[in-house]
């Protein structure tokens, strides 16, 4: 929610692992945006790794109304890293998205990580014919590091898109497989 309106935000220090912050945005007009939102997180040792959960909350008022909220969490335990997340979005009556995600990572030793992941983002505001529009992707990953600053990763996707009746859209589906190399100096 960034603009060149008047701002006020307020982000706490670190307390135990607890931080939390405040953000008001105020137009300074009545027909323009105010903005307020509200996050926290929670970072916690745990079995010789970590577990980190995020919250946050923002509510955007203007000609349409928009309500988020996102929640994750992240446990990392030696090799493996474990993500969940969830999130909701209400934009005036024509939006109302839900979605979650699932993700894993396993650090397999010698330059070598797999990752895979899942996702689903339903839209109920956007209907037809008893459709909802909704996203779903699998995906899978395999990162080698083939010498210091050079990596080799494939990535394969599989996807699907339900437009939920919109005009000029259509529903998708497919697979992709991408292999990238990326060098740093």
């Amino acid at each position: 929610g960034s603009t060149d309106t008047n701002k006020f935000a307020y982000v706490t220090p670190s307390m135990g692992g607890f931080q939390a912050g405040f953000s008001v945005e105020d137009s300074g007009d009545d027909a323009t945006t105010d903005m307020t939102a509200v996050g926290a997180k929670y970072v916690m040792p745990m079995a010789g790794g970590s577990l980190a959960v995020h919250y946050n909350q923002s509510t955007r008022d203007g000609a349409t109304d928009i309500d988020t909220t996102n929640m994750g969490a992240k446990l990392t335990m030696g090799a493996m890293s474990l993500i969940v997340s969830s999130m909701t979005k209400e934009q005036g009556t024509t939006n109302d998205e839900e979605g979650t995600g699932f993700a894993i990572k396993y650090d397999m030793g010698g330059g070598l990580t797999i990752a895979a992941s899942t996702t689903e983002v339903e839209d109920t505001g956007t209907t037809s014919g008893g459709e909802n529009e909704k996203y779903t992707s699998a995906i899978g990953e395999v990162v080698y590091t083939v010498a210091p600053g050079l990596k080799a990763k494939v990535t394969y996707t599989d996807y699907e898109y339900k437009d939920g009746g919109q005009t000029n859209v259509g529903d998708d589906s497919g697979q992709i497989t991408t292999l990238t190399l990326s060098a740093s100096f």
